[in-house]
């Protein structure tokens, strides 16, 4: 898949990276990439094979919410889509020894709300991430033992043994930072994201269409030009498939090989496929 054809800023490999945590396999109509120098501008369609579990990244509980939730959630650690091996996000990290992990957070990043992405607010999404009655991740913190602010975006974490699998955890829901304010303004953010990625929730209809528009002060401020996503949810994928075509969305992904062959006739269809840290699970009955 190439990367010199752009829908507004987002070029292929970036509309292939919102589709990258839930499958290896995807279409776009290459009819809705922009020719020449990139400008803001744009909405992105995209056939979403699930309605969302939650917004929240801690209760949410279904691995296909990644697709919706990367878009509004940065992420402390990020990966490099062509390797997968994990690199900075919203923070650097180190191991002074192999129980410590420090987290030097980046300057300047605000959640949607406008208020600071700093150590208080990462300590704050550890502590509720692991106290949380309905959090669905604690068991990926389990060796995590204690969270210390120690410096204005500096948070130190003690662990109860070593590790090294840790950043790589933060890359995900575990890593996803949610507002403190709005947590202690509402309570259940399920349906009231706000995170600090470069989107902000919009809309949500269950079942019918995720909305999300482009925050305009995202820290990247050169990235994203779209002005928005909206995830139209179709969990039959043949229609997901018939609807990029049609020309009604523009991607489509985590497609059967069975689409081949119909993809194969379409006209301004491009198929991509690539690495994935989507899981496929076989459960044996003994």
């Amino acid at each position: 898949m190439g990367d010199r054809k752009q829908f507004g800023r987002l070029t292929r490999r970036e509309a292939m990276a919102l589709a990258g945590a839930a499958g290896a396999a995807a279409l776009i109509d290459t009819s809705a990439l922009a020719q020449g120098a990139p400008k803001k501008g744009g909405v992105l369609k995209v056939s979403a094979n699930a309605n969302p579990s939650s917004l929240d990244p801690q209760t949410g509980g279904a691995g296909s919410d990644h697709t919706m939730l990367y878009p509004m959630y940065d992420t402390l650690v990020e990966w490099d889509y062509e390797t997968l091996k994990p690199k900075p996000g919203l923070a650097q990290w180190s191991f002074p020894d192999p129980q410590t992990l420090v987290l030097n957070i980046r300057s300047g990043v605000t959640f949607h709300d406008g208020t600071p992405l700093d150590a208080e607010a990462v300590k704050f999404n550890f502590e509720r991430a692991k106290t949380e009655q309905r959090s669905n991740i604690k068991a990926d913190l389990a060796t995590v033992s204690s969270i210390e602010v120690t410096g204005p975006q500096q948070v130190t974490l003690k662990l109860s043994q070593p590790d090294a699998a840790l950043p790589g955890i933060l890359s995900d829901r575990a890593g996803m930072m949610v507002s403190p304010a709005a947590v202690k303004a509402n309570g259940n953010i399920d349906r009231k994201p706000v995170g600090a990625g470069a989107y902000e929730f919009v809309s949500w209809t269950d079942n019918e269409k995720l909305v999300v528009k482009r925050y305009e002060k995202y820290w990247r401020a050169n990235e994203r030009y779209v002005d928005g996503i909206e995830f139209a949810i179709i969990p039959e994928v043949a229609t997901g498939v018939r609807s990029v075509v049609a020309g009604q969305n523009h991607v489509a992904y985590a497609l059967p090989a069975r689409q081949k062959a119909v993809l194969a006739r379409a006209p301004n269809i491009q198929q991509a496929t690539g690495p994935t840290v989507f899981c496929v699970q076989i459960y044996y009955n003994w």
